[in-house]
């Protein structure tokens, strides 16, 4: 017939003349169709049509093409062409889902087939509806509870997920190597918590079903498909029309994604009005899963599974506003340095929750902004990223200033866990990292970053060097608050290496506890303004502690002169004075005042005598360190240095410390006790 338009409405077999066929003749492959304004037309049947050139089908605006819930059988719609809606799809209701049937829609398929010659065309040139509800499972998504081994033939869930006989399984790796993902496909329906399966003939890997570290189970079969003729030769889908509104769950789309401009995979070519919703639906074996390519665009994407992707899993290249990415599984790509989730570009109203990934060959949540004046990060509402088993970092996040994450586990990845750049005023809520290849964290760049709980740790199987890793710079004010280094497994190190950059002010911890023999890894290699200080060290009250490069400070509670705790100073460095904390007074215009202070060398001590410093004071006309007083007793003695500091040239805040060097092993120290100012 060639090019069939429309004469009314009514089924897809319908042989009524104008109801909706012209003549009553059914349109079929080497036919191109139309359903014009006005009309619907019910899928009842196999459908192919198309002509091997442009569109093959195409729903005009105010026309409507649907699958209805009481279909009496399971149909595919093969499109030799390009499927067009401009008008309104409607695969079931959200009132009426299908639900005992199968939908399969395949596209490019051609006699001369090559990737991305025909693809679907949503809103095309015309605001089009696209609403697809399929069958719900009581579970899309479950973790293993007990260990599975290479060769097994059975998985046990953590709860009893009613999954049917070929449903296709994703099991995700979980030790440290990013490659170990596996499909399986059941061999008959769950048993309680028993899933058997027949493909592979057995697990070619272990995964582990314990603890934090159970691998996630999902399930990727659903009863409507968008895939492809031939698995060989992935389609496309493209969205375009601000008033297109898309809602689409339990639907799969397989093999949908190109290697062509706007062809991707479902890419967005227009900003939308009203999110288009993804939900309970499973993306899997395209170039993406999803692909942003437009400024101020909306998605609402939600208990998703992105599978097998090429490239990134889910891929924000431009703006997104008023936006939801939450429970979404990422699992497994196959192309080095693309990642799980990848944002390069700002979002703004937009909530980022629940987001696993696992087997990625890059990092597993990258948020990344490349404009120089950064992302305000108080636009994003973020919770519970997890991420592991990743060929390189975790969780990377870079020039995004003011964001608050709620709960990052990252854990057993190639490279780094959680990898922070230039990220000033951020604060992550409860932190957990373990087992990442050589360092838990690293920030670089990140003034006045607060963590506030977790647990930093190596890993029996899979050890970590350091906990929090060195080479950072421009790191002002960071501060981790009651946080656990290396308390379940040590570091194999260190719990710190300390930054060592031009620009580097310190780091505070308080109330943390730090539990590698090494807390601090070579700490005298920091620069001379730099410290990391620990303020109820090992979170017991009173208890401080301070490395600095010339030596540690720390309250000493055993050896004292009149009550605990006296402040000890242990010495790196025989040519570099370790100072103690500073003495503060007042000083009036003119006046003098006494200074003394209590000192003890330990028995092992034989450096440079302790000495009693007043330290240069400009404004008092104090232009250089004035030493008041150098200890004489012998080791293991208390000694009293006293001196009188200068008259001030008007009133004045004077500083005195105590110094001492002894470059050889630990245990020569001294303790400083009981300040007097008369």
């Amino acid at each position: 017939m060639g090019a069939v338009t429309t004469a009314g409405s009514g089924a897809w077999s319908s042989t009524t003349p104008d109801a909706p066929w012209p003549s009553g003749t059914v349109p079929g492959e080497g036919d191109t169709v139309t359903i014009a304004n006005g009309h619907t037309v019910t899928i009842d049947q196999n459908v192919t049509i198309g002509s091997d050139t442009g569109a093959a089908l195409t729903i005009n605006s105010g026309g409507k093409l649907q699958v209805l819930y009481t279909v009496a059988g399971s149909y595919t719609l093969t499109c030799k062409g390009d499927f067009v809606v401009n008008g309104t799809l409607e695969i079931g209701t959200v009132a009426h889902p299908l639900v005992n049937q199968t939908f399969t829609i395949l596209l490019n398929y051609s006699a001369t087939l090559s990737a991305g010659k025909f693809g679907m065309k949503i809103g095309d040139s015309a605001a089009a509806t696209v609403t697809i509800q399929g069958a719900s499972k009581t579970y899309y998504a479950t973790t293993i509870d007990t260990d599975a081994a290479d060769t097994d033939t059975h998985v046990h869930s953590a709860v009893n997920t009613g999954w049917k006989d070929n449903d296709e399984l994703v099991l995700a790796p979980t030790g440290r190597t990013y490659s170990e993902t596996e499909l399986l496909v059941m061999d008959g329906d769950a048993s309680d918590d028993v899933i058997d399966f027949d493909s592979p003939a057995g697990l070619a890997y272990d995964h582990s079903g314990t603890g934090q570290t159970a691998a996630e189970l999902v399930n990727i079969t659903r009863n409507i498909k968008i895939g492809v003729y031939n698995t060989t030769y992935p389609s496309y889908i493209t969205v375009k029309n601000a008033g297109t509104v898309i809602d689409v769950d339990w639907c799969r789309f397989d093999y949908i994604g190109a290697a062509a401009t706007g062809k991707h995979s479902i890419t967005f070519l227009t900003a939308l009005s009203t999110a288009a919703s993804f939900r309970y639906c499973a993306f899997t074996n395209g170039r993406y899963g999803i692909f942003n390519d437009i400024d101020d665009n909306r998605l609402d994407i939600q208990d998703t599974i992105i599978y097998n992707t090429t490239l990134h899993g889910v891929y924000i290249a431009d703006r997104l506003v008023d936006s939801t990415l939450s429970n979404l599984y990422i699992i497994k790509n196959g192309t080095t340095n693309h990642h799980g989730l990848y944002i390069t570009d700002k979002v703004s109203t937009t909530t980022i929750s629940n987001i696993y990934t696992s087997g990625i060959y890059g990092t597993g949540i990258y948020i990344f902004y490349a404009a120089s004046t950064g992302q305000d990060g108080a636009g994003i509402t973020a919770s519970n990223w997890v991420s592991h088993t990743n060929s390189a970092a975790g969780v990377s996040i870079q020039s995004i200033y003011s964001l608050t994450v709620d709960t990052i586990k990252t854990y057993r990845n190639g490279g780094v866990g959680l990898y922070l750049t230039s990220v000033p005023d951020s604060i992550v809520l409860s932190l957990t990292a373990f087992g990442n290849n050589t360092n838990n964290i690293i920030i670089v760049g990140g003034n006045n970053c607060r963590f506030t709980g977790g647990a930093i740790d190596s890993d029996a199987t899979y050890s970590t060097t350091y906990g929090l890793g060195g080479g950072q710079y421009s790191n002002i004010g960071i501060i981790f608050e009651g946080v656990t280094f290396g308390s379940t497994t040590a570091h194999s190190t260190a719990d710190i290496t300390p930054a060592t950059g031009v620009g580097d002010m310190g780091l505070t911890l308080v109330k943390c506890t730090l539990s590698t023999s090494d807390e601090v890894y070579q700490y005298y290699n920091q620069l001379g303004g730099q410290a990391v200080y620990s303020h109820d060290h090992d979170n017991t009250e009173g208890t401080h502690k301070i490395w600095k490069r010339q030596g540690i400070i720390e309250t000493d509670a055993s050896v004292y002169k009149t009550a605990a705790p006296s402040e000890k100073l242990t010495p790196y460095y025989a040519d570099e004075k370790l100072e103690s904390n500073s003495k503060y007074f007042t000083c009036a215009d003119g006046a003098t005042k006494t200074v003394k202070v209590w000192v003890r060398k330990s028995a092992a001590y034989d450096g440079d005598e302790p000495r009693l410093i007043l330290k240069r004071n400009y404004a008092a006309g104090v232009t250089t360190d004035a030493v008041l007083d150098t200890m004489t007793a012998a080791v293991e003695t208390w000694e009293q240095l006293s001196g009188v500091c200068t008259a001030p040239s008007e009133d004045t805040v004077y500083e005195v410390v105590v110094d001492c060097a002894d470059g050889t092993a630990a245990g020569h120290y001294i303790n400083v006790d009981d300040w007097t100012v008369e």
